[in-house]
């Protein structure tokens, strides 16, 4: 039912969002449909997680998982427009940023990359290279 729903505001407002900014994503979408209903859409901060939760902590609340960063990586070797990348507090870690960097080095438009608080180490960050 969520994604309906956001699908739907996203086609409504497809005409006047350039920049999203998610800072608690308690789903995991595909993140392929948030460029095809935002075709205009040039920077996107996304962190999956939880910004109050309390005693009801549940790890499985908080990162990207592999399909959302596969779905990602997808996204961003077909997309033009996107010139601002951020994933800040993910759990990224190397493996995570290998595949995030097919979709990065396709992509001729991204100009902004932040993996901040993340767990990248070496081998992530020579993938990004």
């Amino acid at each position: 039912e969520s994604n309906e729903d956001l699908v739907k505001v996203l086609s409504l407002s497809k005409d006047y969002v350039f920049s999203l900014r998610i800072r608690q994503l308690l789903h995991h979408p595909d993140l392929a449909m948030i460029f095809q209903n935002v075709p205009t859409l040039s920077s996107l901060e996304l962190t999956y997680g939880v910004l109050e939760i309390g005693m009801d902590y549940e790890r499985s609340l908080f990162g990207m998982h592999g399909l959302d960063v596969s779905s990602l990586s997808k996204a961003l070797s077909v997309t033009e427009t996107l010139t601002v990348l951020s994933l800040p507090s993910n759990q990224l870690d190397d493996n995570a940023v290998r595949n995030l960097a097919k979709g990065i080095a396709i992509n001729a438009t991204i100009t902004v990359l932040d993996l901040s608080h993340n767990k990248i180490a070496d081998r992530g960050v020579k993938a990004l290279a």
